[in-house]
This record gives C-alpha cells, sequence and structure tokens, in this order.
C-alpha cells in the first residue's frame, strides 16, 4: 500500500491538533482549577496567595498558546479549543440546574 500526498498532508495537520488540543486541555485544567482556589484565596483576605495564582494561572495558560502558536497555526486554535474542554470539565460540577 502507498501512501498518497492527501493522506501525509492529513496526518501532518492531524499531529499538530492533537497535541494543540491536549496541550490546550491540561492548560485549561490547571487555569480554571486554580481560578476555583483564587476565588477562595479572595474570600479568606489571602491577599499574597491571590497574587501569585493569578499570576501562575495566566503565565501557564499564555505560555500554553503561545507555544501552541509559535509551534504550527494549525495548533493555536486546537489549544483554545482545549482551554475551553478544560474549562467545562473543571466548572460542570458547579453549574446550577435550569428548570
Amino acid at each position: 500500500m502507498t501512501l498518497s500526498p492527501s493522506l501525509l498532508a492529513d496526518a501532518r495537520l492531524l499531529l499538530p491538533v492533537a497535541i494543540g488540543l491536549t496541550l490546550g486541555f491540561a492548560a485549561g485544567l490547571l487555569h480554571f482549577h486554580l481560578l476555583r482556589r483564587t476565588a477562595r484565596a479572595i474570600a479568606e483576605g489571602r491577599v499574597g496567595l491571590f497574587l501569585l495564582q493569578a499570576c501562575l494561572r495566566f503565565t501557564v495558560t499564555g505560555a500554553a498558546l503561545y507555544l501552541a502558536g509559535r509551534w504550527q497555526a494549525a495548533a493555536l486554535p486546537a489549544a483554545a479549543l482545549g482551554v475551553m474542554a478544560g474549562r467545562f470539565v473543571v466548572l460542570r460540577p458547579y453549574r446550577k440546574s435550569v428548570p
């Protein structure tokens, strides 16, 4: 069986999309988990912890999206989609049910 050029092109596009999605999902999980902890730190009046967690959240998420974009253009939208999927997973237990 020979590999056609279009099949190879699809494989070259699929790998960055899969890696970008995975990278974004991991960054989204961390970002929104720390968001919950940051809200708790604000409620407890722990300003130093709040600042540290906020900086960590934005640094990790920004770095993941930056690396995905620098690696290949197709990986950036996949990483952004992964961040949103991570958001859905972390915040789903806190959703209010609508009657």
